[in-house]
């Protein structure tokens, strides 16, 4: 079944694994974790955490390579009970088209 018109991605995902730092904050104490992408894309990307983020957390994200940070905001979380790690889908809060540092193109 062809997606519907509204489930097309505004840009391409691009399997890549770079470091990233979450940064939230939680009942007024600042935490942060180490981590990865599993893939970005040029609205947000995808990571692998150990913290369960409620949908529409707000988190800052550090892109560790390039030395950048944006705003962002939990879309999904799913679990993998075999490692305990949860991939968390974060969107960007506002426009960053070179956060990643690569460029990418829409398929249709």
């Amino acid at each position: 079944m062809p997606p519907e018109k509204d489930d097309r991605r505004r840009s391409n995902r691009v399997r890549l694994r770079t470091p990233v730092v979450l940064i939230w904050v939680q009942e007024g104490n600042v935490h942060r974790e180490a981590t990865h992408t599993l893939s970005v894309s040029k609205h947000g990307c995808a990571v692998l955490s150990h913290r369960e983020f409620s949908l529409g957390s707000e988190i800052q994200l550090e892109n560790v390579t390039r030395g950048e940070m944006v705003r962002t905001r939990a879309l999904y979380t799913l679990k993998d009970f075999s490692t305990n790690m949860i991939e968390v889908g974060l969107s960007f809060l506002e426009e960053r088209p070179g956060f990643w540092g690569i460029a990418f193109v829409l398929s249709r």
